[in-house]
């Protein structure tokens, strides 16, 4: 018959081992992922949104709701037309200017610059690498980073349940020499 100690954690070590198997499989997963084609598409969905939006503020504008309606419809439709047309460049830039512009109104207006600069910083740096290297190039080196942290995190997990599954193993058998020699 076997202990119970041990079979729970038996049980435990069969668990973890599933999981590991399904953290490998997702790390190896983010490697071949192909992240790209997504964002690519995302775009143009949000090109072709920002179009429609656009088109019907313009509508709006020319009917009488107002010329600042109006305006704000073409800048939109402008935008959705070059998202939709240039998906990969046009993302780069309106988000690469976000991560930038953002965080430097927020120094500007902080009362502690040095703090703020150092709070910022990851945004700048972030704005500034994907302004000269594109989102789908950044993103593929994220990508590959969380693939081999969620790997090497499997394996520790893999280590760290063989470990207890022996401190088990080891405690039964001293429960077991105890109970002997009380007999």
């Amino acid at each position: 018959m076997e202990k119970p100690l041990l079979k729970t954690y038996k049980t435990e070590f069969k668990r973890r081992v599933i999981l590991v198997i399904i953290g490998i499989a997702l790390g190896i997963l983010l490697f071949f992922l192909p992240l790209g084609n997504i964002v690519k598409v995302m775009t143009i969905i949000l090109g072709v949104l920002l179009l429609i939006s656009g088109v019907i503020k313009i509508i709006m504008g020319t009917s009488g709701y107002g010329r600042i309606l109006g305006m704000n419809g073409i800048i939109q439709a402008i935008m959705g037309l070059f998202l939709t047309i240039f998906p990969g460049g046009m993302l780069n830039i309106i988000f690469a200017s976000i991560l930038i512009v953002l965080p430097i109104i927020r120094i500007i207006l902080a009362n502690d610059k040095k703090e703020a600069f150092k709070d910022e910083l990851f945004t700048l740096v972030l704005g500034i690498v994907i302004l000269f290297f594109g989102i789908n190039q950044t993103l593929d080196v994220v990508r590959y980073i969380l693939g081999s942290l969620v790997i090497i995190y499997a394996l520790y997990n893999l280590y760290l349940a063989y470990q207890d599954y022996h401190k088990a193993k080891e405690e039964d058998n001293v429960l077991d020499a105890k109970i002997k020699e009380i007999k």
